[in-house]
């Protein structure tokens, strides 16, 4: 993993992007508004399972071992996943969740983690909303329920690292996609060889980092 950063760090930078202003909200009260975008791939639904998991476990550790040093720190979730994105220049796009995270960089930046209750009872009424309607989890299943299946449940919460650490993953490998469809669609156009050669060398760049992300996460590889 250690390794993989190092090298998103050195060739992987999202182009900062405006931020969208339709908005996902999961209340009756709010009308559902979904964002219009002409990409085969968005990344709004990755962003709602980001700020899910913010705001459950925000104020959750978990332990990073480093096998090069054969030490581990604690690290609080929200503080893994604000200062993991922001080290790539990644933006949120969606406005609601844009706030929520721009909210947990700022009371992190006061060395604070804020408890879900701050967001449920935040006057901003479309944060409020939001922040309720992601805290009821749909995927609440009771121990009874179970028990008579005899299925074994895993929780995310029972790994957190992995849990939040794959999350992560997946929306930089959703960028990547995107980012791929960006140069295809430039390298169809009529371009100078100076720059098609630079595309192809990203391409490629890119490629290898998202080859590295799919390993990590066992995922099919499918263009």
């Amino acid at each position: 993993m250690n390794e993989l950063n190092k090298l998103i760090r050195k060739k992987f930078r999202q182009k900062p992007s405006e931020i969208i202003d339709e908005e996902v909200f999961y209340s009756s009260e709010f009308e559902e508004e979904t964002i219009p975008t002409t990409r085969l791939l968005d990344t709004s639904h990755l962003e709602k399972e980001i700020t899910r998991i913010l705001l459950l476990y925000g104020n959750r550790q978990f332990t990073i071992n480093d096998d090069e040093s054969e030490s581990s720190i604690d690290i609080y979730v929200a503080s893994f996943i604000i200062n993991d994105l922001k080290a790539d220049d990644i933006k949120i796009t969606t406005k609601t969740y844009c706030k929520i995270f721009d909210l947990y960089d700022l009371f992190i930046s006061r060395n604070e983690i804020p408890k879900e209750n701050y967001f449920i009872a935040h006057e901003d009424k479309k944060i409020s909303t939001t922040a309720t309607d992601l805290l009821l989890s749909p995927y609440y299943l009771s121990p009874n329920w179970e028990l008579k299946q005899k299925i074994l449940t895993t929780l995310e919460e029972d790994d957190l690292h992995k849990t939040v650490s794959h999350l992560v993953l997946r929306l930089k490998d959703k960028i990547l996609y995107i980012k791929f469809d960006e140069i295809e669609n430039t390298l169809k156009q009529d371009i100078d060889d100076k720059l098609r050669t630079k595309l192809q060398e990203e391409y490629m760049e890119f490629k290898k980092i998202s080859m590295k992300i799919n390993n990590i996460l066992g995922s099919v590889i499918t263009r």
